[in-house]
């Protein structure tokens, strides 16, 4: 893993997939970008929130322009990222993990100034932490999650695609009972995404609307665990409202807001009226409440009715 510039990509994966996939395809670039980003919301727990969320999300020109980073190379690298993240919503991770780790190798042995990372490291390195937040191994998910957040921001990455590694943080930080922390990163997902609708000037997309429900729910979810239900209700009623009327009253993260919503709502009632008859009591049953899980997936994201973040790190509602 270790070679550097110079001496050529280290040797491909025992698949061999990308490396055929990159000679075979007349896709442009930015089409297999949003093929390794693609991210719908599905079933709760069905998948994460992929690296750079919006399939929509433009392909930085400092990838297709950077010296260090060919065509060639580009397509190996999101071929690799691409088969990675497919095998690992098969469930297949030792092949999963060959080929994101690939990914990560190539760009390291062909990187020519460390200071300056590119779009392609940050897709890479948000789909190793949605696969060891797969594996459990939610430290290392973490690091890696960091680590593409820490790219984005300095390559001025699309908003949507931020909103999406802030997410996937905060469904890492809730499993890690930080919530504190992890309702912070909801609460950036969520300003970056709503400015971005709010300054869409044509209709905002099916995706942006997705991911900005998903954030009213995870911060709804970290909300909860923290005893702050009246903003948690208000934040799940908000989300619902938006999910009904852009996703379809159908649609799982519509109905799980819905849920979690009412849900809400009658523990600060329940709660309130605890308050009254005994304020110590209230805070002591309150303290022992449990808000449930983030959404955890495989490629994933936290949504759903039993407790977890939605990936694109959704964190689970319910009392999450």
């Amino acid at each position: 893993w270790g070679q550097r510039a110079g001496r050529g990509p280290p040797r491909g994966p025992s698949r061999g997939g990308p490396a055929a996939e990159a000679a075979e395809s007349g896709r442009a670039p930015l089409q297999r970008l949003r093929g390794a980003m693609t991210a719908a919301v599905a079933a709760p727990g069905e998948r994460d929130y992929l690296a750079g969320l919006a399939p929509s999300a433009p392909l930085n020109p400092r990838v297709s322009s950077d010296a260090a980073v060919g065509g060639d190379l580009q397509q190996l690298v999101l071929g690799c990222n691409k088969d990675g993240m497919d095998l690992l919503r098969k469930g297949q991770f030792k092949q999963a993990f060959e080929q994101l780790k690939y990914a990560e190798a190539v760009l390291d042995a062909n990187s020519t100034n460390e200071a300056e990372p590119s779009n392609l490291l940050a897709v890479t390195c948000n789909n190793l932490g949605c696969y060891y937040k797969k594996v459990g191994k939610l430290h290392a998910a973490l690091s890696y999650l960091r680590k593409a957040l820490k790219i984005e921001v300095q390559l001025q990455t699309d908003d949507v695609t931020v909103a999406g590694t802030h997410l996937n943080i905060c469904a890492i930080l809730s499993k890690l009972d930080k919530h504190d922390k992890a309702v912070q990163h909801a609460l950036c997902a969520l300003e970056l995404i709503s400015a971005r609708v709010g300054a869409s000037l044509e209709a905002a997309s099916q995706d942006e609307y997705s991911v900005l429900a998903i954030a009213y729910h995870n911060v709804a979810v970290e909300r909860d665990y923290l005893r702050q239900y009246d903003q948690a209700a208000v934040a799940y009623q908000q989300g619902h409202q938006i999910a009904k009327k852009c996703l379809g009253e159908q649609h799982p993260l519509t109905q799980t807001l819905c849920k979690n919503s009412e849900s809400a709502v009658q523990k600060s009632q329940k709660l309130a009226a605890r308050r009254e008859r005994s304020p110590g009591e209230a805070h002591r049953r309150g303290a022992k409440q449990q808000a449930g899980e983030p959404f955890a997936g495989g490629a994933s994201a936290p949504m759903g009715g039993g407790g977890g973040a939605v990936d694109r790190g959704l964190p689970q509602g319910g009392a999450m």
